[in-house]
């Protein structure tokens, strides 16, 4: 797993600027305006693209914020 800046990094790049400006490891994912299903697929593909790693369909309703994401990618 590569370190969490990094991870964060290429994160904010799912987001639409307002947004991406906005996300810290514990920012609610919910809580951003452009957060929808265009986002969480971006997300999606992200990860599995970069980490080779599926997520499961619920992901984000077992974790809230990128901090919770990125543990729970380590720990899969």
């Amino acid at each position: 797993m590569r370190d969490f800046k990094k991870f964060m990094i290429d994160l904010r790049l799912q987001f639409e600027e307002s947004d991406a400006q906005l996300l810290q490891a514990n920012t609610k994912f919910r809580d951003l305006g452009t957060f929808d299903s265009l986002t969480r697929f971006s997300i999606v593909a992200y990860i599995d693209d970069e980490y080779n790693f599926k997520l499961p369909d619920n992901i984000f309703t077992i974790v809230q914020t990128p901090q919770e994401l990125f543990n729970f990618m380590s720990n899969e």
